[in-house]
């Protein structure tokens, strides 16, 4: 039998686990067929998005390319960062979340300001032909974040 800690935990790790598949599926949209901006798929997989490069610049990993390896692993991000916020009543938990946070953040503002898929040019175009799309994408990004850390904030009220 699961205790209720652990029932949360693992609830929480399901839930960002299939927010992760919806936000990449949307990210991937606006990548649009090669034609738009790979920069929202980059973000939303990262840390992991950026090991694909720094790991493997001259190709795929297990001939697996970019794409197939951040639909396979970006729900991963979200499971794990939805599963470290819910542990957040613990001290481990707490210093987990933010470390892991911090490196989402520092990898994703890597990408946005790198040259290859920080490329703004590429955004904008994304935004002219197909804008309701980057804001659909732009929107659950966002909302994922506030109901991250707003679950972050409701498991570190009860501290053990």
């Amino acid at each position: 039998m699961l205790s209720r800690s652990s029932a949360v935990c693992f609830s929480a790790g399901m839930i960002g686990l299939i927010y992760g598949a919806c936000v990449v599926y949307l990210a991937v949209l606006c990548a649009g067929g090669g034609h738009g901006t790979a920069l929202p798929v980059c973000l939303t997989g990262a840390p992991l998005s950026l090991s694909f490069f720094l790991f493997l610049p001259s190709g795929p990993l297990f001939g697996m390319h970019i794409e197939w390896y951040l639909l396979a692993t970006t729900p991963l991000v979200w499971m794990l960062l939805a599963w470290l916020a819910a542990l957040a009543h613990r001290k481990v938990g707490r210093r987990a979340f933010c470390t892991v946070v911090v490196v989402h953040y520092v990898t994703g503002l890597t990408f946005m300001f790198s040259g290859e898929f920080g490329s703004w040019e590429l955004v904008e175009h994304t935004w002219q032909y197909m804008p309701g799309i980057v804001l659909a994408w732009l929107s659950l990004y966002l909302l994922g974040h506030i109901a991250l850390w707003g679950w972050y904030g409701i498991r570190r009220r009860f501290q053990s």
